[in-house]
């Protein structure tokens, strides 16, 4: 997939760091002092929240709630063609184009933001299984060695949103591209998105509402389309097609850089 080499970042939005909330580090780090690699949880990253799980059929039109356009997957459709395939959204509704079980994420794909990192070389501890945040359900074991026994586990990661670039930041040089790197030095996993006017057809025949986006997939033979090497992610806004509008997701998974396998062991 082509390199975004001859383009240039967004205008970065990071947010300030923050002096409050909870942050565990790695075993034999201080948590004042480790940086955020280190950390096995930060408060500040916020986690990918689940909105909605739901079957749906393509060509529905799913009221998601939220009042701005969320990250909206179906996963395992019939199409046959991916097992995870971002759907076209607006500010009301998600417009599943298949057949599959949808998830709706905790995502504002229309609002220019970064969050606070802060990254060095990771040093690598040896696993501590009494060390961190651990919750089991009810009945279970803090001793359990299954993770299904667990509500939470600080070891296992789960995915954390790093950015959203839009419109709203684009460099001059490249007026035509939403583009973001990650800084993390692993790769990221990366999604982009094509604004389209109220009034345009869904790719599900419906009609797209306030703040539309459709899906910008990385295999696509045709517009709209998005571009990534696991650490850039870019975008075009595409004339004729798009609004002048267009975002790229980027979420850190892991959520923290090793130089090894990053695995839960007991």
């Amino acid at each position: 997939m082509p390199l975004p080499v001859a383009y240039q970042d967004n205008a970065s939005t990071v947010l300030p760091k923050a002096d409050y909330g909870i942050k565990i580090p790695k075993a034999g780090f201080d948590a004042l002092t480790a940086a955020d690699n280190d950390l096995l949880y930060n408060s500040s990253w916020p986690s990918v929240q689940i909105v909605k799980v739901i079957s749906v059929n393509g060509g529905d039109v799913v009221p998601h709630g939220l009042g701005f356009p969320p990250v909206a997957f179906i996963l395992g459709g019939t199409s046959f063609t991916t097992t995870m395939y971002g759907q076209d959204v607006d500010d009301t509704n998600v417009y599943p184009r298949d057949t599959g079980v949808m998830v709706v994420y905790n995502i504002d794909i229309s609002t220019d933001i970064e969050y606070p990192y802060n990254v060095v070389s990771s040093t690598n501890v040896t696993y501590s299984p009494d060390y961190g945040i651990k919750m089991v359900k009810n009945g279970a074991l803090i001793t359990s060695t299954d993770l299904r026994d667990y509500i939470l586990h600080s070891r296992c990661g789960s995915p954390l949103v790093l950015a959203v670039k839009t419109q709203a930041t684009v460099n001059p040089a490249n007026a035509d591209i939403v583009q973001y790197t990650s800084k993390l030095g692993y790769a990221t996993l990366n999604f982009g998105y094509s604004g389209r006017p109220a009034g345009a057809l869904t790719t599900s025949f419906a009609v797209f509402g306030n703040r539309g986006y459709k899906f910008a997939p990385q295999n696509s033979q045709s517009i709209p389309i998005a571009f990534t090497n696991g650490f850039t992610v870019y975008t075009p806004i595409y004339t004729g097609f798009s609004d002048g509008r267009a975002s790229v997701v980027c979420l850190r998974s892991p959520m923290f850089a090793t130089t090894n396998s990053v695995v839960v062991n007991y």
